[in-house]
Parts: C-alpha cells; sequence; structure tokens
C-alpha cells in the first residue's frame, strides 16, 4: 500500500475492506458514466452503467490477478513452491512476474472501461478517451491507496 501502514496491520483489515471499496468504485463511476451519457443525449440506466463497469473492471483482475496468485498458493500449499523462494520471487528484485499480470491486468482494464464508455453513449473513440482516462482514475486511485 501507498499509506504508511505496516502490512502485518493491513492485511487482516484488508480482507474486510476490499469488496466495499470496489463496489463503491464502481457505483461512483457508473454515476460519472450515467452522467456523461445523459449529456450526450443518450439513455442509460444506472444498472446497466454499473453492469458495464462492474464486468470490465471484474474480468481483468478475476482473470490475471486473481488466478496468477490462487495458483502460486495452491503450489506452496502442496509444497512445489518453498515459501522464502516464492516471496523473494514476486516481491523482490526483478519481481517480473508480479508485475507483469498486473500490468497485463490494467491495460486490459482500461481496455474494457473503454468499451464500456464507447457502448454508454460516447461513440467516438476521442471523446470515449478523456471520460475512460477519468474513470479509470476515480477507480484506481482509491484501490491503489488502500489495495496494493
Amino acid at each position: 500500500s501507498a499509506l504508511a501502514l505496516p502490512t502485518e496491520r493491513q492485511y487482516p483489515v484488508q480482507v474486510w475492506y476490499q469488496a466495499p471499496l470496489f463496489f463503491a468504485s464502481t457505483a461512483l463511476i457508473a454515476a460519472l458514466l450515467l452522467l456523461a451519457a445523459r449529456a450526450t443525449g443518450t439513455r442509460l440506466g444506472f444498472a446497466l452503467s454499473f453492469g458495464l463497469l462492474a464486468l470490465a473492471t471484474a474480468v481483468p483482475f478475476g482473470c490475471t490477478t486473481m488466478v496468477a496468485e490462487v495458483a502460486v498458493a495452491a503450489l506452496m500449499l502442496f509444497g512445489f513452491l518453498e515459501a522464502s523462494a516464492t516471496w523473494q520471487w514476486l516481491m523482490g528484485p526483478g519481481s517480473w512476474f508480479a508485475t507483469a499480470y498486473q500490468l497485463i491486468g490494467a491495460v486490459w482494464l482500461v481496455a474494457l472501461v473503454f468499451g464500456a464508455v464507447r457502448a454508454s453513449g460516447q461513440r467516438r473513440w476521442w471523446a470515449a478517451s478523456p471520460l475512460t482516462l477519468l474513470l479509470v482514475l476515480v477507480y484506481a486511485v482509491p484501490i491503489g491507496l488502500f489495495v496494493r
């Protein structure tokens, strides 16, 4: 976390605030997307906006971060990987694997949010791009501060 919290204090709390944080961030950007759609004359309901954005944010997270971390945890659980060596590999110098799947997930998330913005009424890419950037920042800043 970017916050000055020791890992030992943050982790037990992170388990409980992560889901509400994702939900609140998705609801906030869905409301912003709804307002932007209305400004362009497009009729978009909150449920559709929320659904588009929930899919756009959950799929990359689930298919990159969660799959990779569950696989590593299972390999450690069954003794194929040693905990200290795995920790060094994921967090130590040259931690390319963890950085790579996080980066893939982030790029995928931006692409899907761009698609959600375009599907909601911002038909032209040049109009959808700034709104996509704003929505991704609204989503990523609190998560970046509190989660990773």
